[in-house]
């Protein structure tokens, strides 16, 4: 068994996995949730378990870590235990079978509302948040660890979209498909970026083979404001929908209220970020891993949205591929 992706039945392990198969490798996934992806071996675990983690690193050669507490669980105690924690028993483990490298896929919630843009891979990290200081931990333990001799690398992904992503997403694709106005904060001039998650996955597989240790920065090629990709995909659907410019002061107290619900559909990493511009110059990562992402974010957007409408109903046991409880937002 080559591979081990722990995390491999969320949506970005799914994609992960999937890479991998499809280039013919042994696919071993590791997931707290049943999964079943033909062609791969499935393991049922938690990364919280040390003796699971290590008996399913079994024969293992490289190890992708994309198993993680995700911003909708609000969850502090989760996040310290999942991410941290859970990243540490991966990383142990790794160091005991002497594989070949670890990728830990981290996120861009490390860098919180960065003053200066792009973000280049020597930007400081600086979380707002306790998702993102969970994360930001989890990579200095793999800094840690590479310090120590295991073969490390630590990515950090934009926020991931492609066929099958849902989460908070299906809020905005069902507005969408409704032909109801989505909500922009200001003008909407704010760049965003996105990535694609069949080019995250081929991110993580470079990073697997390559020297460096990063921290790699997953992104599109050419982000742009979002009020272009929301118009874009607005007129993609054809439904009617339309941008709605509401004064930021007002967004921003409305997510903060709703993330402070205990059933609120936000979670407060949304309720600070939201519409703030945030992109990474990834010319470095290209060349260090000789990577290219091949999906832009407008269609990365457009594939997460077609999808929705026709398997909305049909997801998996992930946050990120289950329709989100609209809550209050429903009414809109």
């Amino acid at each position: 068994m080559h591979w081990l992706v722990t995390g491999g039945a969320g949506f970005c392990g799914r994609a992960i996995v999937s890479g991998l198969l499809q280039a013919g490798e042994r696919v071993r996934v590791f997931d707290i949730a049943p999964c079943s992806i033909a062609g791969a071996q499935a393991v049922q675990g938690d990364v919280r378990d040390f003796a699971a983690v290590h008996r399913a690193m079994a024969d293992t050669r490289w190890v992708i870590h994309a198993a993680a507490a995700v911003p909708l669980a609000r969850n502090r105690q989760l996040f310290a235990s999942v991410n941290v924690e859970g990243t540490r028993n991966v990383l142990r483990a790794a160091a005991d079978h002497a594989v070949a490298k670890v990728v830990v896929v981290s996120s861009s919630a490390v860098y919180g509302a960065p003053a200066e843009l792009p973000v280049t891979m020597t930007s400081e990290a600086q979380p707002l948040e306790a998702y993102g200081r969970s994360k930001l931990a989890a990579d200095q333990l793999a800094h840690l660890y590479a310090d120590a001799g295991l073969p490390v690398a630590v990515v950090r992904p934009r926020t991931v979209l492609g066929p099958g992503r849902l989460g908070l997403f299906s809020l905005l694709f069902d507005w969408v498909r409704r032909g109801r106005p989505v909500v922009v904060v200001g003008d909407g001039a704010a760049v965003y970026q996105f990535v694609h998650a069949d080019d995250l996955a081929r991110l993580c597989v470079a990073a697997a083979h390559c020297p460096h240790a990063g921290p790699f920065l997953a992104g599109s090629a050419r982000p742009i404001a979002l009020r272009s990709l929301l118009r874009g995909l607005c007129d993609h659907a054809g439904t009617g929908s339309r941008l709605l410019h509401l004064p930021d002061f007002g967004v921003r107290t409305a997510l903060r209220m709703a993330a402070a619900l205990p059933l609120g559909v936000v979670a407060p990493y949304h309720a600070r970020l939201y519409g703030r511009p945030l992109s990474f110059d990834i010319t470095q990562t290209c060349a260090q891993l000789v990577w290219q992402p091949v999906h832009s974010d407008g269609e990365a957007l457009r594939q997460s949205y077609d999808w929705f409408v026709q398997h909305g109903s049909d997801h998996g046991d992930s946050v990120h591929t289950r329709p989100l409880a609209s809550g209050w937002l429903g009414f809109w």
